[in-house]
């Protein structure tokens, strides 16, 4: 998603958001995604699943809101792929 102002509302239910190359931080009650294009409200009360690609940042207190609002947070591959670990 190249630009993240078009996030549906609220209402709309998101199931999961995927977002990379960004830094996550808490705002006033809620999270926010700062990128070089700007700041980002993230909908964490309506959220099932927040996916963090490459290149993510997230503060303690944003896990905190998330935890407190049942959103499961996952790290993982570019572009939602999952990541592979290789174990000898």
């Amino acid at each position: 998603m190249k630009n993240l102002k078009i996030l549906p509302r609220f209402e709309d239910g998101l199931s999961f958001l995927f977002i990379e190359h960004c830094h996550i931080e808490s705002e006033k009650k809620g999270i926010c995604s700062i990128t070089k294009e700007g700041k980002t409200q993230i909908p964490c009360a309506e959220l099932a699943v927040l996916m963090l690609g490459p290149g993510s940042s997230i503060t303690h207190k944003a896990i905190q809101i998330l935890a407190l609002n049942d959103c499961m947070v996952l790290w993982c591959g570019e572009h939602g792929a999952r990541a592979k670990t290789i174990y000898e």
